[in-house]
């Protein structure tokens, strides 16, 4: 995440998703039910930046990635790897 100054009135949509880190598909499908404010100055959308702090201390509640990487048992510490391997690959 990208440091942005907060001294600004607001934020553009693009430096809002890319410094959270969502997609800016999920900007706008969360902007659409509500759970980002914008406001529409002539025919620019802007972030106003309590909405842009808001979304840095609160989030979105997203579920994780599709694609993002699982954490297996065995770099948590759950186990023995080889004991839960199919028996053909033992």
């Amino acid at each position: 995440m990208t440091t942005k100054p907060l001294d600004r009135a607001g934020f553009s949509p693009r430096e809002t998703y890319e410094s959270y880190g969502f997609s800016r598909a999920t900007f706008w499908k969360y902007e659409k039910l509500g759970k980002i404010k914008v406001a529409r100055i002539g025919g620019r959308v802007i972030v106003p930046a309590a909405e842009f702090r808001r979304l840095g201390e609160e989030g979105l509640g997203l579920p994780p990635r599709r694609g993002a990487p699982r954490r297996s048992a065995a770099s948590t510490g759950g186990g023995d790897a080889a004991a839960r391997r199919p028996a053909s690959e033992k």
